[in-house]
């Protein structure tokens, strides 16, 4: 039995051409390498209440010696979070300011499987620049959007 590859036949009978081409673009797990225990705070690999203790205690006084935010950090984060808007927005700011978004750039780094062109326009790498700002198609949804904004015109940079 080949677990590599996707069953096509199967595939191809039972979902729409369309659903068929984004399955098909999944990357499969290689199961060529067995899995191992990874616990790195025990010798044997093995975790255990005391070793998790001991790691949560020293990566709270790794982070009170050298705190990774400043006080300009804090208050932008604050005014983050306090904005009056709904979750979702709170949060793709966040995400945008700590570089967590799902970038195809990014998850290549990652040992994600995927194309890292721009899935829009399929140019150029995508980028934080080019999901917000530097796409093709990202011009049009400015300038349609309620702001109508020619974002080109502006004297923006880098988007975050």
């Amino acid at each position: 039995m080949d677990n590599s590859n996707w069953k096509l036949k199967i595939i191809s009978d039972h979902f729409l051409d369309i659903d068929r081409i984004a399955i098909e673009q999944i990357p499969l797990i290689d199961t060529t390498q067995r899995d191992a225990l990874m616990w790195m705070f025990e010798d044997n690999g093995c975790y255990t209440v005391k070793s998790g203790y001991i790691a949560i205690q020293t990566w709270k006084n790794n982070s009170q010696a050298s705190p990774s935010f400043n006080n300009e950090d804090t208050r932008i984060w604050k005014k983050i979070w306090n904005l009056h808007t709904i979750p979702r927005h709170k949060t793709i700011l966040w995400r945008i300011l700590n570089n967590s978004l799902p970038l195809r750039s990014e998850l290549g780094k990652r040992g994600i499987h995927c194309s890292p062109l721009c899935p829009r326009c399929d140019l150029k790498i995508e980028t934080m620049d080019r999901v917000f700002m530097r796409c093709p198609k990202i011009y049009r949804i400015w300038f349609g959007s309620v702001l109508n904004l020619k974002i080109l015109d502006q004297p923006i940079s880098n988007f975050k």
